[in-house]
């Protein structure tokens, strides 16, 4: 099941979207043909998007709200001791895994922070020593070695930063199957406890991985366009640097 594409929608901010072009003076570069067609593509482009998530919003809503009626309906019919029953063991396990996902989570994060706090320490002051060798009156080998420990610390500062932003990322690749597999062992619990849930699951993540498709579209037909907007900009008012 697609949980946490759902979940993801429910949070996104699609409808605060707005096309990312210039504001529009009265004259200039804007008169352009070109321009004004570019501009409306990005507007029409960040519309279809802004509709669509209004759309997939609504259907995964109706899609969820069939879940939970159904499970309603099993509620009632079995009795809510006995679906508790039932999806205790599961639960516990989901439980159990999210506690040792967060504590890895938590471990990770902690060993980014602390090494980012470090390194920010020492690249300010590689940083404030250069200003000071530019502005005391230094000779240019004074500045030159400062600036050359900046740019060794900065390059040190990601050897280091790069192998613990690493781990952070393989803590959630190695949950992130754990945690899906926990979440469909209870929907497959409830789908034998209810076979009426198995096809209204079913739509749901069917609808969710078609609107996660179609965003997907949306998002890098918006991007394309304004791309091609600011291609075209830059050519209009440097018409030699492609000459």
């Amino acid at each position: 099941m697609s949980h946490s594409f759902v979940e993801q929608l429910e949070s996104r901010t699609f409808l605060s979207i707005t096309p990312a072009t210039p504001a529009s003076p009265t004259g200039g570069v804007f008169n352009d043909p070109t321009i004004q067609a570019d501009r409306q593509a990005v507007e029409d482009a960040a519309h279809q998007l802004r509709t669509d998530v209004r759309s997939g919003r609504s259907t995964i809503r109706a899609d969820q709200q069939a879940v939970r009626t159904e499970f309603k309906n099993l509620i009632d019919d079995k009795g809510a001791d006995a679906v508790k029953t039932a999806l205790q063991p599961l639960l516990d396990q989901l439980r159990t895994d999210e506690k040792a996902k967060n504590k890895a989570l938590r471990t990770a994060v902690k060993d980014l922070s602390a090494a980012k706090r470090t390194w920010t320490k020492t690249l300010l002051a590689d940083l404030k020593a250069w200003r000071h060798a530019r502005v005391s009156g230094d000779d240019q080998s004074a500045i030159d070695a400062a600036k050359k420990k900046l740019d060794d610390d900065k390059a040190a500062a990601k050897s280091a930063l790069d192998p613990i932003r690493d781990n952070l990322l393989a803590v959630k690749d190695k949950w992130r199957p754990i945690i899906t597999a926990d979440h469909d062992a209870i929907q497959n619990k409830l789908e034998d406890l209810d076979p009426a849930l198995k096809p209204l699951y079913a739509k749901l993540d069917a609808d969710a991985s078609s609107l996660e498709t179609k965003l997907s579209d949306d998002q890098k037909s918006l991007a394309d366009a304004t791309d091609k907007l600011k291609t075209d900009l830059q050519n209009l008012k440097n018409p030699t640097a492609n000459a």
